[in-house]
């Protein structure tokens, strides 16, 4: 169209307009040469009678020419709908040879970029996706090639890949952002990246290097591509990676290994072993994930999420030109106020993150943990939950604080290996074969169960175990962790006798802790093993010493709230049943009430027991409820903790 238009000295978007014109009004916007513009089936009519052009030359000619205009947005008549250059394939200028040769040098054309015919084969040109700025093409517009005959090969073989694999298309846009990434690396091993460049540019200067990147890694980007559409390849992925997640690329060398064959370069192996994010670990994770894309309602395997897409060629050399300068690599563009805002929590949440490390050693926060109001816990969780899509920076940035930050197993795992690790680190040794003896009961358990699991475990989990000394070998010859029940009985009986002496007596309930010991569970345990015949003798004396009712023939919870009242009536608390106990607590008062109207039921033992505050049968007969803390279930005893008949009898 705008080669049309400037026979009649007019603009495209001029033309179209007077073409499609309804009611006076053009139904166009904005007409870019590197945009699109589909007519309806009425304009397209209009404008082939307009070029005196059958209509089937022309669908021949230009491959939009079929497409129909989204019908909802716009009314009858000829119409036109503009698509900008965001939204269609890559577009560039065509050889310029050949449309030399077919326009005698006055016209530019541009055609639409497929990944398998970027190279012109007949002139050896590669065709840049070159956008257009203040009417011009930016930047070379095409590159020489004709002393790169990889990229001729290449593209051959990129044809024949296309014929042969479903997938080739998907698997070649998740190589080209693997070369992409490994571009912006600059590896200084890899010499053969440069050696191509100087051949393409002819050392003509940064711009030159930032429209050469996918013409210098095109053959690695179709080398690859073969590589991931290869089914035999992917299940060699599969029996690799087993049951486990991979954390790294370390956890799958055989992959890495092929694609250092494949590519023949044998360092690039070691380099992958240390990645952790990328696309190229993305993908792995998605493939083990979906088992190869047979595995339903999993995320296709080939998607490359946002932050893992190469910058378009075209978009660097834009840029570019708006700048009149070339870096080598991009400046992050102004991101819209949502972005920013994005942006700066992940800021926030990382400076808070450091704080967290810093203070643990590592960053497997438990979701509830907050750092200065700061919902560290729950923002880690958030950072995890966007896996392998999470923007390369900010997944560096995670791991410069905690490597194993987002590890494929459980945190609790990952939590409880830092404790064994400080504990090395302040000195302490695990000796498997000893049972791992200065370790406490849990921790010396849970390193048990790693060793006889330990061909189990993920290649991450035991190259950690490996960290603290814990090799397959030794793991071997581990021995369960031996418990010292006397040292456990001393020290529970210490924490008995402290809890008696704050309380009283040791009818705790099963809730209660004692400087972080588990008194109440551990209390209820010993009554159990008592009624069952099975307590040692010498315990149950030494916890008889202490409270000679801590195993009484009625609930502890009754006995608790004798132990209340008699503290109370102790401290001068008068009865006054008849007022319905007014100098007791609500609860106490309550209590007392109801062993009265409960008394002729209750055991001998605990009516000797409430004779003792002086609360005999005749006395009980007087008792009143008190109006003001009266319960309706006071007048049966029924309901409550510590009140009802369960509790009496």
């Amino acid at each position: 169209m705008s080669r049309v238009a400037s026979r009649y000295r007019l603009t495209a978007k001029e033309l179209i307009g007077a073409l499609v014109d309804v009611g006076r009004r053009p139904n166009l916007f904005s007409v870019r040469p590197d945009g699109e513009v589909v007519f309806n089936t009425e304009a397209r009519a209009v404008v082939a009678a307009f070029c005196r052009m059958p209509e089937e030359h022309l669908l021949r000619a230009l491959p939009a020419w079929g497409r129909e205009v989204p019908s909802s947005r716009l009314g009858s008549g000829p119409a036109a709908w503009v698509r900008t250059a965001a939204t269609i394939p890559p577009t560039g200028p065509g050889c310029r040879a050949c449309t030399a040769r077919a326009t005698q040098g006055r016209e530019e054309a541009r055609r639409y970029l497929l990944p398998h015919a970027r190279v012109c084969v007949k002139h050896q040109y590669w065709m840049l996706e070159a956008p257009v700025v203040d009417g011009a093409t930016a930047g070379p517009g095409q590159l020489d090639v004709r002393h790169v005959q990889q990229v001729a090969t290449a593209q051959r073989r990129h044809v024949r890949l296309l014929r042969r694999s479903p997938h080739a298309g998907e698997a070649f846009a998740v190589a080209q952002a693997v070369t992409a990434s490994w571009w912006d690396e600059a590896w200084p091993e890899e010499n053969i990246w440069p050696d191509r460049l100087r051949l393409v540019t002819h050392g003509n200067g940064l711009v030159w290097r930032v429209a050469a990147r996918d013409a210098v890694t095109y053959p690695e980007a179709v080398t690859l591509a073969a590589a991931l559409a290869d089914a035999d390849v992917q299940q060699q992925l599969l029996d690799e990676a087993g049951r486990h997640q991979p954390h790294s690329l370390a956890d799958v060398p055989r992959l890495t290994g092929e694609l250092a064959r494949r590519l023949e370069r044998p360092w690039i192996a070691d380099r992958l072993a240390a990645v952790t994010t990328g696309p190229l670990n993305a993908w792995v994770r998605a493939c083990v994930r979906s088992q190869a894309g047979h595995k339903p309602k999993t995320r296709n395997m080939w998607r490359v999420s946002p932050p893992h897409r190469p910058t378009p060629v075209s978009q660097l050399l834009a840029e570019s030109s708006d700048r009149g300068e070339t870096p080598v690599q991009p400046e992050p563009a102004s991101l819209p106020d949502s972005a920013e805002d994005a942006a700066r929590g992940f800021t926030r949440g990382l400076r808070h993150a450091g704080a967290y490390a810093a203070e643990h050693g590592h960053l497997c926060a438990p979701n509830t943990v907050q750092t200065e109001g700061f919902a560290i816990g729950l923002w880690l969780a958030n950072q995890r939950a966007t896996g392998p899509e999470l923007a390369p920076e900010r997944a560096a940035a995670l791991d410069a604080l905690d490597p194993w930050w987002n590890p494929p197993w459980n945190l609790w795992w990952q939590r409880i290996y830092h404790r064994a690790k400080a504990l090395v680190k302040a000195g302490q040794p695990l000796t498997p074969e000893h049972g791992f003896p200065g370790t406490t009961e849990n921790l010396g358990t849970w390193l048990y169960e790693q060793c006889t699991t330990y061909s189990s475990l993920h290649p991450g989990q035991q190259r950690l175990l490996a960290d603290l000394g814990i090799t397959q070998e030794r793991a071997r010859e581990a021995m369960p962790r031996r418990r010292d029940l006397k040292a456990a009985r001393r020290t529970a009986l210490d924490h008995a006798r402290a809890y008696a002496g704050e309380h009283g007596h040791l009818c705790a309930p099963t809730s209660a802790r004692q400087d972080g010991f588990a008194i109440g569970k551990w209390l209820h345990s010993q009554r159990v093993r008592a009624r069952r015949g099975q307590l040692d003798p010498a315990l149950n004396q030494a916890l008889t010493g202490i409270d000679s009712s801590w195993n009484p023939p009625w609930p502890t919870d009754w006995q608790r709230e004798h132990h209340i009242a008699h503290a109370d009536v102790a401290a001068g608390a008068l009865l006054d049943p008849q007022a319905g106990f007014r100098n007791f607590g609500d609860r106490t008062g309550q209590w007392l009430y109801a062993q009265c109207v409960n008394y002729r039921l209750l055991q001998p033992g605990q009516q000797r027991l409430l004779a003792r505050l002086g609360l005999t049968e005749p006395v009980a007969g007087t008792a009143a409820p008190n109006p003001a803390t009266q319960h309706p279930d006071m007048e049966t005893g029924l309901n409550r903790p510590g009140f009802g008949r369960d509790s009496i009898i």
